[in-house]
């Protein structure tokens, strides 16, 4: 898609007058120049230009207004004609002041639908009519099918089922213990009680935990956790010699990035048909075959056909750029179809749409699986629209994104305009920022002035223009829920424009997997991924965590030698006086967890750029880290050295807090405690070794200047010690600890000049 030429609201200009004079010709021949207001709806202005023509001559030639609607010419060089009348004359993005009356002729909700779908993907649907190219042409047809069939999959169950797509409309709640005292575990079903007036979307934590007795309504069937005793007996017949068993097994364990030899490839191709019984060595059998060799490849599609169904996870390597054949990679969209929940689909969702790009063909069975979980999942649709609307800037792949967002939009019925006015926001807010970089200081309050009445529920007040040079907005609004006082009155976020924030939000994935990670094994590190979307070229959203400040800001709160670092006790005094009484054993718990949780995440994905004002804690005491501008070891050079010197961040202030404020803080019971978390952390994370280093490779195509080959991705080998075995990794990872408390005061150095330089700044 070709780089608009205005981002404006007309050419040239970002933001309309509040007056402006707009040229209307009317089908009699007669031009009217019209005094409107900026916010003026279209139908307010043909209201008045009707009234205006009754004083000119040859009105009586013109019919009803109702039967005509505007056109003009907008900044694309498109022409346009104007149904929708609510529209205000600075949403039109004009070339010129100019509109012309006319009668509408041909489809009229084609048209309207069309030029919704073109302003949600970005261009014109027209562009995809004009493209002659019979694969395009077949695969806008047939992807119809398959928008017919989610559609009907979705309201098969009548108007309650359709209203489910957009609501849940029912509750249920679930003692923890039974009435003998005894913890619940295994799968129970739950039949769910409608939801009363006024609750929809919340929680019913007060609702009594009694399942619906008729059970005629939704119910859910879940599992709270089982404990599962694990055998080291083998399930399986030993074939093979036991030596080659062993080898098989060793060979299958190797991580995705691991070389094979030829004369490991010859075994596993040997050995092929007993591989079935493993079906996770599957990537490792597709690398031994001879792709050139027609009989290999033969064999080989004939043994996908027995082989079993492999884990999601597992599944997903499948789709990366080393597997380009069609069979594969439809045998992997099987393995997802089959096993892959949408909460799983919607955590890998951002891979999935990425690996779309080493599709051959438009039309393919990813493409179709996750179209139709778009359509069947709102919550999964809204992610799959932005992800892809935010790479229609990229000309790859625009052509197939842009198709696809047009099947999505086809089909997602009124949950289309809800995206329409999303996108039409965030044009607003890309128009003022731009102004902003523009204009002096005292200026920007003017402009900001004029642009925030279109956002009605802003809380001017406390919104602000943060200090940085690409002038992001700091955005705070009404929540407009009726139940928002029993909530949260008021909601917070970023936008920024200027920064790609595709490595944030992909960081951040990988933490939120993290600590599913060390909760499904019992560990609770108290992360705190917060939202992040990447909306455009360099375009995104950032969620605000309440209650929450940077290290530097509290340093700064106790005095100069606070924010000299000459005292590390600021920062414990500070949980301590936020704190009181039994809240402050809970306060230092919650530090201690989350901050294991980080140095072992930081310290894997190689995260640098850490300082004191991207290292955040909430009142409650949670730390957390933001801005993940450089990870995989591509840290910030001083002079051709690197400035961070340490693994990860383990400062004498986080220590003392640690140690409930000991002076000798590593010879302390806490600080051990702490240790053996970081510990189990670490080790857990190595186990699922290979899932971090797939989704990373799926993700290689993405352009992201810090993610470029494989290997950027090696350093997660690195860290992980995956050449070593279990203790030897675990000594290397302890040694990394050593090393990071040890050598704290270079980081301290290095927060003292940024506080300078902050400072400085301000």
């Amino acid at each position: 898609m070709p780089p608009r030429p205005s981002s404006g609201e007309l050419w040239g200009i970002h933001l309309m007058p509040p007056r402006i004079f707009v040229d209307c010709l009317l089908p009699n021949g007669m031009i009217l120049t019209l005094e409107c207001l900026r916010e003026a709806t279209l139908i307010t202005i043909k209201h008045e230009l009707f009234k205006e023509a009754r004083k000119h001559p040859l009105h009586h030639l013109l019919q009803e207004e109702t039967s005509y609607i505007f056109v003009s010419v907008t900044q694309e060089a498109e022409r346009e004609e104007f149904y929708d009348e609510t529209r205000r004359l600075c949403d039109l993005r004009l070339f010129q002041p100019f509109l012309k009356v006319i009668e509408p002729v041909g489809n009229r909700e084609e048209k309207i639908l069309n030029r919704e779908i073109g302003f949600a993907i970005g261009m014109p649907v027209c562009e995809f009519d004009l493209v002659k190219d019979p694969e395009v042409q077949d695969f806008r047809r047939n992807i119809l099918n398959v928008c017919k069939d989610a559609v009907d999959l979705r309201d098969a169950g009548g108007p309650h089922s359709r209203a489910l797509y957009h609501c849940p409309l029912a509750w249920g709640n679930v003692n923890l213990f039974d009435y003998t005292h005894t913890l619940v575990s295994g799968k129970m079903a739950l039949n769910l009680w409608p939801v009363p007036h006024g609750l929809e979307d919340l929680l019913n934590p007060i609702g009594v935990t009694v399942t619906h007795l008729l059970g005629r309504h939704n119910h859910i069937n879940m599992t709270i956790q089982n404990v599962l005793l694990q055998s080291n007996r083998l399930a399986r017949d030993n074939v093979l010699m036991d030596s080659d068993l062993e080898q098989l097994r060793l060979v299958c364990n190797r991580d995705p990035l691991s070389e094979i030899t030829e004369q490991e490839k010859d075994f596993l191709w040997r050995h092929r048909h007993y591989c079935v019984n493993i079906p996770e060595i599957l990537p490792k059998i597709l690398l031994a075959v001879k792709w050139n060799s027609r009989d290999e490849v033969a064999q080989m599609y004939y043994l996908l056909k027995e082989w079993p169904a492999i884990k999601p996870e597992q599944a997903m390597e499948l789709l990366d750029c080393n597997y380009p054949d069609p069979m594969i990679r439809d045998f992997a969209v099987r393995c997802l179809e089959k096993y892959l929940t949408d909460d799983k689909l919607s955590q890998y969702l951002i891979q999935l749409v990425q690996v779309l790009k080493y599709e051959q063909y438009l039309d393919n069975p990813l493409v179709r699986f996750l179209l139709k979980k778009a359509l069947t999942n709102q919550r999964i649709g809204h992610f799959f629209f932005w992800h892809l609307k935010s790479e229609m800037h990229n000309k790859t792949v625009s052509q197939r994104f842009g198709l696809l967002l047009e099947s999505y939009c086809r089909a997602c019925g009124m949950y289309l305009k809800h995206l329409s006015r999303q996108v039409e926001a965030m044009e607003k807010l890309i128009n003022l920022t731009d102004i902003l970089k523009q204009e002096k200081k005292d200026e920007t309050q003017k402009s900001i002035i004029l642009f925030f009445p279109i956002f009605p529920f802003l809380r001017l007040e406390e919104c602000r223009i943060m200090s940085s040079a690409k002038r992001p907005l700091w955005l705070n609004w009404e929540n407009p829920d009726i139940m928002s006082e029993l909530l949260f009155q008021n909601n917070e976020m970023i936008f920024k424009n200027g920064d790609d924030l595709r490595q944030d939000m992909l960081t951040l994935q990988i933490i939120r997997i993290m600590e599913s990670i060390w909760q499904n094994q019992g560990l609770d590190l108290r992360m705190l991924p917060y939202g992040c979307l990447s909306i455009g070229d360099c375009v995104g959203l950032i969620e605000v965590v309440r209650n929450s400040h940077t290290i530097m800001q509290i340093q700064c709160k106790g005095g100069l030698k606070g924010a000299l670092q000459f005292n590390s006790h600021t920062l414990h005094q500070w949980l301590k006086d936020k704190n009181k009484g039994e809240m402050y054993d809970l306060a230092i718990d919650l530090f201690t967890r989350s901050c294991a949780g980080y140095c072992v995440a930081t310290f894997i994905l190689g995260i640098g750029d850490r300082h004191n004002s991207n290292i955040m804690v909430k009142d409650d005491g949670q730390l957390f880290h933001i801005d993940f501008g450089h990870f995989l070891d591509h840290k910030k050079k001083k002079f051709g050295y690197k400035r961070e010197r340490v693994p990860f961040v383990l400062t004498q202030d986080f220590l003392i807090v640690i140690s409930k404020g000991s002076q000798e803080c590593t010879k302390t019971r806490e600080f051990e405690r702490f240790q053996e978390m970081c510990y189990k952390a670490y080790l857990a994370i190595r186990q699922h070794a290979n899932l971090f280093i797939n989704l990373f490779s799926m993700m290689l195509g993405s352009g992201m200047p810090e993610l470029q080959s494989f290997d950027d991705i090696a350093y997660i080998r690195k860290t992980l010690a995956l050449d070593k075995t279990e203790q030897e990794a675990l000594d290397y990872f302890m040694k990394q600890m050593n090393d990071a408390h040890h050598g704290g005061w270079t980081t301290k150095m290095d927060w003292i000049f940024h506080t300078i330089r902050q400072h400085a700044l301000n």
